[in-house]
């Protein structure tokens, strides 16, 4: 480059750089590092902003990865940083955030993204400012091998502080053996010593509704369910701005989750808490179930579009573009309504209410656990053995001839059922716990897959009579949206001709002999 140098050596046996030096320091730190087989070209320093970026529930964190968003003299550059330290980068366009998947460029980096980040955002967690160094790495025949990024210390905006200098590595296709031997090179002398780290350390604490209680055997019961929908609602409270403000899906689906989960505490251990509050509960919790799933309904629908278009044999994909419209114009309706409920007075004086007399009756509880009877293995070792119970005599009525219904009602006992092992996991054997979920959740995938077959193909023929009575279908989308309904029959058939199999598996002895065990330890 014209304006760019290579950098010289410092003497031999000068002083030690740390990584918390400037940037041009660093460079020549770098360059004496390697010298004995490679040489550094770098450029100008120059400015930069960074901005850190995760998912809502830090699905990149929680796996070491490290994703950032540099603009550098009009470019930007999207960074993924691994454990190691190895960088993937792409050049990215001029991006708003929060953004989804789908306004990544193609490539490597998104591909890698992909299967992490799923349908949620990308958020901006921290902003930073700083220079840097870009420097290129070079052969013996002046091959690039590998580029560096000597960086200064990068101020944190809205006074989070400061990170410090740091060099960042990444390989240049087809130069491994290079990129391997510069990297145990610049870790020997301590200047990778902590990259990912040092990248990570840009993010803030993770957000999120802690538990309420530690759960333990002899907890009252009382205070141990009382914790437990304290720790739900707050789930249902740090999920409501994301879903107002529709910044993806997942939102609205944990906050229903938390709902769900609420509504299934209060039906199967309720009893444990004051009548009055639980009965209010039970209308508000339902109401809010109501005023979220058809939302949720319609978000599920356009989700899983993409997929069933490309199973299509004899329609055209395109055939499906007034479908998906048409999809898109209810959610936007129903959605005005959901904001609308979320943002009601009737939730914020449920919200303060109910957590009010939860508090309230955990505290009383826990004023007077020498007292009380009922301890919180006792309660999960009754519940989970009536659950379990309740579901094999409804499983074991079951025959081919059964009506779908039979079916419906087993799925919602095995709900429950994993419900209960959920709320009380903290108490029982991991090892039995994870084995005797793991054959319920094998018969509910295959109970799920029938009824949302019934169900979906209800809905397509609904959605297919509303469209022609509004105008709004032609006849390629009808015989389209009929090869989707044929889709969900045959997925429905499948799932009804496996569930013998599945459910013969999960009353089989050893799965039995797991749920007694479960039980014992809880009581215990």
């Amino acid at each position: 480059m014209a304006d760019s140098a290579r950098v010289p050596a410092p003497p031999a046996g000068g002083a030690t750089v740390l990584p918390d030096a400037p940037a041009a320091t660093l460079a020549a730190t770098i360059a004496a590092t390697i010298a004995a087989d490679f040489t550094v070209e770098p450029d100008p320093a120059r400015p930069f902003t960074r901005i850190w970026l995760d998912t809502f529930d830090r699905r990149l964190v929680r796996r070491g990865l490290t994703l950032t968003y540099t603009s550098i003299r009009r470019g930007h550059w999207l960074v993924l940083t691994d454990p190691d330290g190895t960088m993937t980068e792409a050049a990215a366009p001029d991006l708003g955030w929060p953004a989804l998947l789908d306004a990544l460029p193609d490539g490597p980096l998104r591909d890698r993204l992909a299967p992490l980040v799923g349908v949620r955002a990308l958020l901006p967690l921290a902003e930073g400012r700083g220079r840097r160094w870009d420097l290129r790495v070079l052969d013996e025949n002046d091959k690039t091998v590998v580029r560096l990024h000597a960086e200064g210390p990068v101020r944190l905006v809205g006074g989070g502080g400061e990170l410090p200098a740091g060099v960042g590595l990444v390989p240049v296709r087809g130069y491994r053996v290079e990129a391997a031997r510069v990297r145990g090179r610049l870790e020997h002398a301590g200047l990778l010593a902590d990259p990912a780290g040092r990248a990570a350390a840009g993010y803030p604490p993770v957000a999120g509704a802690d538990p309420v209680v530690g759960y333990r055997p002899d907890l009252p019961a009382t205070a141990g369910v009382a914790g437990m929908l304290e720790s739900f609602l707050g789930e249902v409270e740090h999920n409501v701005d994301g879903t107002v403000d529709d910044i993806d899906t997942e939102f609205l689906h944990d906050l229903r989750v938390a709902v769900r989960r609420s509504r299934s505490v209060v039906k199967l251990v309720g009893d444990v808490l004051p009548a009055r509050l639980v009965a209010r509960a039970a209308t508000e919790l339902r109401w809010l179930g109501d005023l979220t799933t058809p939302t949720r309904d319609l978000d599920v629908y356009l989700l899983d579009l993409p997929a069933a278009t490309a199973e299509l044999a004899a329609a055209r994909p395109e055939d499906l573009d007034a479908f998906a419209g048409y999809l898109g114009r209810l959610r936007a309706a129903e959605r005005r309504k959901l904001v609308r409920g979320l943002g009601s007075a009737r939730l914020a004086r449920f919200r303060r209410d109910y957590r009010a007399g939860l508090t309230a009756a955990r505290e009383a509880a826990l004023a007077d656990g020498g007292s009380t009877t009922l301890l919180l293995g006792g309660l999960a070792a009754d519940r989970v053995t009536r659950a379990y119970r309740r579901m094999v005599r409804l499983g074991d009525r079951i025959t081919a001839g059964s009506p779908a219904e039979d079916l419906h009602t087993l799925r919602k006992r095995g709900k429950e059922l994993r419900y209960l092992l959920e709320l009380f996991a903290p108490l029982f054997d991991s090892v039995t716990l994870g084995d005797a979920v793991r054959e319920l959740k094998a018969l509910q995938d295959c109970l799920g897959r029938f009824q949302d077959g019934e169900v979906q193909q209800a809905a397509i023929q609904q959605f297919a009579t509303d469209m022609v009575a509004s105008g709004q279908a032609h006849a390629p989308t009808l015989l389209a949206m009929g090869e989707l309904a044929a889709q969900r029959h045959r997925v429905q058939q499948e799932a009804r001709a496996q569930f013998e199999q599945r459910y013969q598996r999960f009353v089989r002895p050893r799965v039995r002999r797991q749920f007694g065990r479960l039980t014992e330890v809880g009581a215990g």
